[in-house]
């Protein structure tokens, strides 16, 4: 999923470009992945039609990250009129609202996805912690805005580790020394690019 459309922000096509190619990456390596949910169709209702069904959910979208006048935080997907929906999915949403496959790979390739908001009755408000008790067996997220050039040729390599047969973990450690070691395609990256991105789960 990537781009969604909103009037109310600036459109983001270096998320579209991101959620293209890894689909197109992921189809190359046998892993059904298309058509990527791009613009008009990146909405919450065909998230909550896939997520079942889905090992892998990538989600390249603007995010507000918790905050005192938004303290839970949320992904800004698409505006579906005919739904009367917002797109905003905040993490209640997330936990009443999806079925996540259990123990699927959940990438919030969102500014901010990772941040950790107040505390509420059994965990801190945040997106990850949502989807890790909706069901996700792991949850990569970005703890600050970043460029949309480095998060394509980031998230590339990573998805490129994990075809390779590597666990998140694994995948995203080795993306980031690569990073740090000026490898091809991530030359450009600083550490405020690769030092972003966390993993939370198994």
């Amino acid at each position: 999923m990537g781009a969604p459309s909103r009037a109310d922000l600036v459109a983001l096509e270096g998320a579209k470009a991101e959620a293209t190619v890894i689909a197109t990456l992921l189809e190359a390596n046998g892993i059904r992945a298309s058509p990527p949910l791009l613009d008009n169709n990146a909405t919450v209702a065909h998230l909550i039609e896939r997520a079942p069904e889905s090992d892998i959910i990538h989600i390249a979208c603007h995010a507000q990250a918790p905050s005192p006048n938004r303290a839970k935080g949320c992904l800004l997907l698409a505006v579906d009129a005919v739904a009367n929906d917002s797109g905003e999915l905040e993490s209640a949403r997330i936990v009443n609202e999806l079925t996540i496959k259990l123990g699927a790979h959940v990438n919030l390739a969102a500014c901010s996805s990772a941040a950790i908001g107040a505390p509420q009755r059994f965990l801190k408000y945040g997106l990850l912690h949502a989807f890790l008790v909706a069901g996700a067996g792991s949850v990569l997220g970005s703890l600050w805005p970043g460029g949309d050039d480095e998060a394509l040729a980031f998230q590339t390599a990573y998805y490129r580790y994990v075809l390779a047969g590597k666990n998140a973990a694994a995948a995203l450690a080795a993306t980031q020394r690569d990073a740090i070691a000026r490898a091809p395609n991530l030359q450009h990256l600083s550490g405020t690019d690769w030092g972003a991105y966390v993993l939370y789960g198994v």
